[in-house]
């Protein structure tokens, strides 16, 4: 077999001297490389079991790790009631104490007896000359 080592054309010359490039054949892209699928595929697979696997056991465990919340059932109980005990102080047999208590009690009806409009409680009219006109 022999080969033949393709040649470069020369495009004919134009009026621009400059211009005169060869131009070759054209040229088929290089064959992308080899990937071998049926090696791939298999690993890849493999990885993404694994992956899976992982992301479960670890939610598992997650969900084993968290306690679950104990729903406290109240217990009843009676409430207790108050038991009044009424003793008096020292000071509430004293006169004073007496007569503060009656003061008190004499209190609503002095108010309500009271007169509010007394004429020297109402302030003073003063009739200055401002300068204003009426």
């Amino acid at each position: 077999m022999e080969q033949t080592v393709p040649t470069p054309e020369i495009i004919p010359q134009s009026t621009n001297p400059e211009v005169s490039v060869p131009v070759e054949e054209q040229k088929t892209p290089p064959p992308a490389p080899n990937l071998n699928l049926k090696k791939w595929v298999p690993m890849a697979s493999i990885i993404l079991v694994i992956l899976i696997i992982v992301i479960v056991l670890s939610t598992v465990s997650i969900k084993k790790q968290t306690p679950k919340p104990v729903a406290a059932t109240p217990t009843p109980t009676s409430t207790p009631v108050p038991s009044v005990n009424h003793t008096l102080a020292p000071y509430a047999t004293q006169s004073a104490f007496l007569n503060f208590e009656t003061a008190i009690d004499a209190l609503p009806g002095t108010i309500q007896n009271a007169v509010l409009e007394d004429q020297t409680l109402t302030p003073p009219v003063l009739d200055l000359p401002l300068g204003f006109s009426n």
